[in-house]
């Protein structure tokens, strides 16, 4: 870190020199007024109203830099703001990983226990079924309004009424308008 602040150090020192000090009588820089004319003037050979000189001209104005300055950190910024969304889609699929991992490992213990025979299968019957989720396969079949008939929305759910959820007095017919109403509400 001491060398490279030394390195600038020394560069702005030469730099000050090179374009700000005028030179003297004798040395090697004798026959031009500033050091830096030896290279534009000697080397390039860039006369005023030459089009490299022109174009170095304009790439060193003010309004050039800070046009190039803008675009660099909004290119900055765009890089940036990739970053972190990359390292957002990094810990989704870590976090699918490790839900990936905990499934495998909860298949491989039924898979076990079925082939010692010890699965069981166990229904909770205290809770309340869905009847649109758990129904048959219902067919496809429309009338001419775009409606299932209820002929056939009632012949394919076969639901037993809980007392929680639904009035203990209706009657199987009110159970199936509310599937219907249901159903039609969902598709």
């Amino acid at each position: 870190m001491m060398a490279f602040l030394s390195l600038l150090l020394v560069m702005g020192v030469l730099g000050y020199i090179m374009t700000y000090i005028p030179t003297t009588s004798c040395g090697p820089f004798r026959s031009y007024n500033y050091m830096y004319e030896l290279v534009t003037l000697g080397v390039l050979k860039l006369r005023k109203g030459n089009d490299v000189w022109n174009i170095l001209l304009f790439i060193t104005r003010p309004g050039f830099i800070a046009l190039v300055l803008i675009g660099l950190c909004g290119r900055v910024y765009y890089l940036r703001a990739k970053a972190q969304a990359q390292r957002g889609i990094v810990a989704i699929y870590r976090e699918m990983l490790v839900w990936e991992s905990r499934d495998k490992e909860f298949l491989l213990q039924n898979i076990s226990l079925v082939t010692k025979g010890q699965w069981q299968y166990k229904l909770q019957e205290s809770r309340d079924i869905d009847p649109i989720i758990s129904a048959r396969a219902v067919p496809k079949t429309v009338d001419s309004e775009g409606d299932i008939p209820e002929d056939i929305s009632s012949q394919y759910l076969h639901i037993t009424p809980s007392t929680s959820s639904t009035n203990p007095t209706s009657s199987g017919s009110d159970l199936d308008d509310q599937l219907y109403a249901r159903y039609k509400k969902i598709s």
